[in-house]
């Protein structure tokens, strides 16, 4: 899914369903850059602790629920 085809309010949502903080007045961008870092950081985090399979493995299970909805 290409996140920035998103409104501000399916950015809100998606940010509740994965678990990433939000405040209540951040704009469209901000949203978009809260979300960009948590993948950034949860990939960094991946390959320092040599999960790598693991991470690729969760994005593969929430890719598949997203597309079988």
């Amino acid at each position: 899914m290409k996140i920035e085809s998103l409104n501000k309010k399916e950015l809100e949502n998606y940010c509740q369903r994965y678990g990433i903080k939000i405040q209540a007045k951040n704009t469209k961008q901000q949203l978009l850059e809260l979300i960009n870092r948590d993948k950034f950081n949860k990939i960094t985090n991946a390959l320092k602790e040599g999960k790598q399979l693991e991470l690729l493995i969760s994005q593969i299970h929430l890719l598949s629920e997203e597309y079988a909805c």
